[in-house]
């Protein structure tokens, strides 16, 4: 296991301390990517799990796509560097449209979503990734009936007015104090006068059909 927060990583010691006393979870490792501190051929399997929007790479119509991403692209590489042969590249990522449609609460916040969504790279371009790094049978799979939190608080209407909610998506690290307060205010006025299970609903329908997160499966 690897992330780059010692504060997440304790969290996770905790969680899943039986397996690393087992011996299933043999290393717990603090490390910034796209660089993997492992040796060739050390996995069976290697997930990304909705990470790579972090690492710096933003989309600049002055340039390529594939010049916009080449911290996505190491990430990518070193997947399948550290995987042995016929190992699994799983890389969960949210298309543009995911993005746009089917999270119920970020039309609320148009100013973050426009800086967000210059993060994310095109699933085509991860899928053109893997193949370049020597991966074979790259699919990409939406997964349709997950939402990407648990869903007593993802299908909380009054989530968007409390701190402790907001910090479950990174997303909210990209409002300003103007536009969060404008979107507090929907969020009051809506619940008031009914539209935003109207909104939530709306939003919901899209979610069923293209999911909210895509996962790139590929094998080595």
């Amino acid at each position: 296991m690897l992330d780059a927060s010692e504060g997440m990583l304790s969290v996770a010691r905790q969680k899943i301390a039986q397996y690393i006393e087992s011996g299933r979870v043999p290393q717990v490792l603090q490390s910034t990517l796209p660089t993997m501190p492992f040796t060739n051929g050390h996995f069976d399997v290697v997930m990304i799990n909705q990470v790579a929007h972090h690492l710096g790479d933003v989309m600049d119509d002055s340039k390529t796509p594939e010049e916009c991403f080449p911290k996505t692209q190491k990430l990518i590489e070193e997947a399948y560097r550290v995987l042995r042969n016929q190992g699994i590249f799983l890389f969960n990522t949210a298309s543009k449209e995911q993005l746009s449609l089917a999270y119920w609460f970020y039309c609320l916040i148009p100013d973050a979503i426009q800086i967000y969504l210059q993060k994310y790279a095109p699933l085509y371009l991860v899928e053109k990734f893997a193949l370049q790094a020597g991966f074979t049978s790259v699919n990409a799979l939406p997964e349709i009936n997950k939402t990407y939190m648990e869903w007593s608080s993802y299908s909380n209407l009054e989530g968007p007015l409390s701190e402790t909610w907001r910090k479950c998506d990174s997303i909210w690290s990209l409002v300003t104090d103007k536009e969060l307060k404008r979107a507090m205010q929907q969020v009051t006025e809506m619940d008031t006068n009914g539209t935003l299970r109207e909104l939530f609903d709306q939003s919901e329908k899209e979610r069923m059909l293209i999911g909210q997160t895509t996962t790139i499966v590929a094998t080595k």
